[in-house]
């Protein structure tokens, strides 16, 4: 059941309150854990590029991470985001 944001507050469990989990970076993040490194306050955020780019490295990022290794070539990259197309410097 896919519950409005903003009702989110009052969902309770067995009459408890309930608390919601963010895990926009997840994946980086346990990378970063498991390397022993600090993890970055957001890992899509990436310098070279706008901000408002973030969803196509997010995309980008997690896609390849959790393809077969023969998807990993660059050539591939924009069957996972073909909205890499759009931008001038994209990585292929």
């Amino acid at each position: 059941m896919d519950v409005p944001r903003e009702y989110h507050k009052f969902i309770k469990t067995l009459s408890k309150p309930t608390a919601e989990l963010v895990c926009s970076t997840l994946h980086p993040t346990v990378l970063y854990l498991k390397e022993g490194l600090l993890p970055l306050k957001d890992a899509y955020d990436l310098d070279v590029w706008d901000i408002d780019q973030r969803n196509i490295h997010k995309k980008t990022f997690n896609q390849l991470l959790n393809s077969k290794q023969v998807m990993h070539k660059k050539i591939m990259w924009v069957s996972f985001a073909s909205e890499l197309l759009k931008f001038d410097n994209a990585p292929v």
